[in-house]
This record gives structure tokens, C-alpha cells and sequence, in this order.
């Protein structure tokens, strides 16, 4: 649309040539004197928009529109010069208001382009957990993000490089092996030792920790305390995971100094989970000696034991004759779709289980194909990435899936849940 045509709608939506019937005057009379061409008040010169036609006069809208900021203000005209009716100060306001209002709705709106998101390492952490049930915290080796304008999720920003890609690629592998455990599979032991001292808990009776659990399967969780109490004195401690006590096994005194317990054989599930010890001297018989603060919680495994299919994975495949390209699409389509947050095409499915297909016939095992299946969904650009499709030029709406990703990353940091993807 035409500044003329605009300036037409204007002159029809008042019934007359409101410029020269209501503005013009009013600035004429009010105004021109101090906002003279030649020496204008504040850099505002009133007769250069006056001089020209109504239709021409749009073109000068930073004018425009600080005039009449300044009447709604009450600065114009000053105090102690005369004033016209506030409804004649009014009429300049609203005709510029809605002339421009006019011009902006007749032009086509650009939005621009959407930066294709990279997730940052929480949301990243919180996607695979909520994709997978898995508290494995996977994006605490990656690098720092960038900050942009105080945030650490600005699109722009967020760039990727082959040492974040070599980082992606062993999240993804972890991620797998603590998802899909395969029979016979044996995963070696480490011994984790946590120092109240180092973790700013010195001196307490009681000592928390968040520990990574690689897999589910059975530990040995120990607690030792500073002081070696005197003979005879009893004190209760405990070792509890979630809250729970880890009784998996019989709680005992180390028998080569007695200042600590050992719970061997407790079995955990693969993610973070909260172990806790805690220290308690009773009172029969009295104690007066220092108290025993607890020094250090260790956890030591998985021990060795024959690894058993994840139900919450491998949703068929059980028995031998489920490991087929039916089971597998069962598992992997639910599990893609999840994941890139929107419908998996048929080409991209046809990809996952030709993929699955080749792995189980080079390696012998479905349980190696969904491994190496999952790894693909979450290094795949469609996981690491909010992408948006983009519809050429123009305006368009964002999908259902687009507008369902967008909101829950901006309330929770992850992925859409069932409900929210499926509104």
C-alpha cells in the first residue's frame, strides 16, 4: 500500500481531510513559532512536515511520532503557553496513530528466519534423561556454552565444532551402553571414593553424595568416619540410596579397623542417584571421646554379573523370535519421534532400521542393533538441534510439534512430553 492510500484510508475513517481540517491548524497555531525551520526547539522542526501534502507528510514518521509522544507527555505545547482543547490536541494524536497503524498493517510481514537451536549441555542432560528415564547427567564433559545477552541458549550463538562433535559422539555411546544392557556383557568395575573434606561437608555426622551409576546392576557401597572409637562403643550408621536403605547385603564393621560398614551387593539402577551415610553414637554405654565425623562414601562396580534386557527399552524382542525389523521399528519409531520432537518420516525410519538390520547381522545381536540405533538417534542433528522447517518466504505457522518444542524448552529445558506433543 501507498503512503497515499494509507493517508486515504485516514481521511475516510475520520469522514474528512483530518490533516488539514484538525492537525495542521493546530500545530500552525501551537507550535511552528518555537519549532521554526530555522532554529527549531529541540531539533524538531514543525514546518517540514506542514509545507508538504498530507499523503508526503507520512514519509517523515520519527516526526511524526515524536510529536505526538510529546502531546500525550503534556510537553507540547510548554507550560505557560497557550494550549488548545485537549480534544483538538487529541484528534493530532489519534491521526497519526491511525495513519501509521494503517501503513503497518498493509505491509507484508517479514518474521525473518529461526536460528536452527543447538541444545545446550543442560537441556541436552534433560532431553536424554526424559527421553530415556536415564539421570546420567551426559553433558558434564562439554564444554561451557557461549553467553549471548546474558543467556546460554541464544541460537546465534550456540556454534558447534569437531571437538563438541567428538564429545556428542561419546555421550551417545555412554548414553547406549547404560540404556541398552546386553546379555553376557560385562562392564568393568571402578571405585569412585568421595572426600566429606573435598565435597565442603567436614566434620558432620552425616555425608550426601550424587553418584553416576553406568549401569544398572550391583555395588558395594562403603562409609568410613575419622575417629576410631573405644572398645565397647556402640554407634549406628547407615547407607541409604534415594532414601532407601541399602540392605542388599548385611551391614558389618570393616574387621581391619573398626571405623566404617560395607554394603556389598546393592543393587542400583543406571542414572544419578543420592547415596547417604550417616553416623549415630548411642548412648548405652555413655561416650565422652570426639565425635566420629564421617571422613568418606565409596562406591565400587558394577560387580560382576550377567547383564539382563532393559524392559523399558526393548518393549518386544524378549525371546529369540521378537529380534525382527517389526520389533524393531516398534522400538526405535516411538523412540525417534521422541527424540527429534516431531513425526519421523518414512525415508528417515527406512535409514534407522537398515541401519539396525546391518548391525545385527555383522554382530549377531538385536540387543548391539538398538545400541547402535539409539547412538544414531541422538547424534543426529534432528536430536542435537531445534530445527524449524522452513517454508520459503512469507509468513507461515509453526507446526503443532514446532510450537510444543518451543514452549517446553522455555518452561522446562527438555523435551515435550507425551501430552504436550500430542495436543
Amino acid at each position: 500500500m501507498t503512503r497515499f492510500a494509507a493517508f486515504l484510508i485516514a481521511t475516510l475513517a475520520f469522514g474528512a481531510d483530518p490533516f488539514l481540517d484538525s492537525v495542521k491548524p493546530v500545530l500552525q497555531a501551537h507550535c511552528a513559532s518555537c519549532h521554526s525551520a530555522k532554529s527549531p526547539a529541540g531539533g524538531l522542526s514543525i514546518p517540514a512536515v506542514l509545507t508538504a501534502p498530507g499523503s508526503e507528510t507520512l514519509s517523515q514518521r520519527d516526526t511524526w511520532e515524536r510529536i505526538a509522544g510529546k502531546i500525550r507527555a503534556g510537553e507540547m505545547p510548554p507550560k505557560g503557553a497557550p494550549r488548545p482543547s485537549e480534544d483538538k490536541l487529541q484528534a493530532v494524536v489519534r491521526w497519526v496513530d491511525s495513519s501509521y497503524e494503517a501503513i503497518d498493517r498493509s505491509r507484508p510481514s517479514d518474521p525473518g528466519r529461526v536460528t536452527a537451536r543447538r541444545l545446550n549441555r543442560f537441556e541436552y542432560a534433560n532431553s536424554v534423561r526424559d527421553l530415556l528415564g536415564l539421570d546420567l547427567n551426559p553433558g558434564e564433559d562439554f564444554p561451557a556454552d557461549p553467553y549471548g545477552y546474558g543467556f546460554d541458549n541464544i541460537g546465534d550463538v550456540l556454534s558447534i565444532n569437531s571437538g563438541l562433535t567428538d564429545q556428542y559422539l561419546k555421550a551417545a555411546e555412554r548414553v547406549a551402553h547404560a540404556a541398552v544392557p546386553i546379555p553376557g556383557e560385562t562392564v568393568p568395575a571402578t571405585m569412585h571414593r568421595y572426600l566429606a573434606e573435598r565435597m565442603g561437608q567436614d566434620r558432620q555426622l552425616r555425608l550426601t553424595i550424587d553418584h553416576v551409576f553406568p549401569i544398572e546392576g550391583l555395588y558395594t557401597l562403603r562409609a568410613a568416619f575419622y575417629q576410631a572409637l573405644k572398645d565397647g562403643t556402640r554407634v549406628r550408621m547407615r547407607i541409604t540410596v534415594d532414601g532407601k536403605p541399602a540392605a542388599a547385603g548385611e551391614l558389618r564393621f570393616y574387621y581391619q579397623i573398626d571405623r566404617g560398614i560395607n554394603a556389598p551387593g546393592v543393587r542400583v539402577p543406571a542414572g544419578r542417584h543420592r547415596v547417604e551415610a550417616a553416623i549415630e553414637v548411642l548412648p548405652d554405654p555413655p561416650y565422652k571421646g570426639a565425635p566420629p565425623y564421617l571422613e568418606s562414601v565409596e562406591v565400587y562396580g558394577p560387580l560382576p554379573e550377567g547383564q539382563t534386557p532393559d524392559r523399558r527399552f526393548f518393549t518386544c524382542g524378549q525371546a529369540p523370535g521378537q529380534q525382527n525389523a517389526e520389533c524393531a521399528r516398534q522400538i526405535l519409531a516411538p523412540l525417534a519421534r521422541r527424540a527429534w520432537r516431531r513425526p519421523v518420516t518414512g525415508s528417515e525410519m527406512d535409514g534407522l532400521l537398515g541401519l539396525a538390520a546391518r548391525e545385527q547381522t555383522r554382530t549377531g545381536s538385536f540387543a548391539e542393533a538398538m545400541r547402535s540405533s539409539l547412538m544414531a538417534i541422538l547424534v543426529s542433528p534432528h536430536f542435537l538441534f531445534r530445527v524449524e522447517r522452513d517454508h520459503g518466504a512469507g509468513t507461515h505457522a509453526i507446526s503443532s510439534h514446532e510450537l510444543a518444542t518451543r514452549l517446553s524448552y522455555f518452561l522446562w529445558g527438555s523435551l515435550p512430553d507425551e501430552e504436550l506433543a500430542g495436543l
